[in-house]
């Protein structure tokens, strides 16, 4: 993805409501090396109490690991 691409993928995911396609396209195509295979959702159940008030159910869309 050359600069150009990456600036629309930024202006096309972000300044919008939450799509989780067009957020999984950006992260598949900015995260190299991102595992899919790790994907997971979980219900209210292992929500924080905190957050119980404003959250139903969170995912993970999949892992990255940097190596440096």
């Amino acid at each position: 993805m050359n600069s150009q691409q990456a600036r629309q993928r930024v202006a096309e995911t972000f300044p919008r409501a939450f799509d989780k396609v067009k957020f999984f396209e950006f992260t598949r195509n900015l995260l190299n090396k991102f595992d899919e295979s790790k994907a997971q959702a979980w219900n209210a159940t292992y929500i924080k109490d905190a957050f119980k008030q404003h959250v139903a159910r969170f995912e993970r869309l999949g892992t990255y690991w940097a190596v440096f």
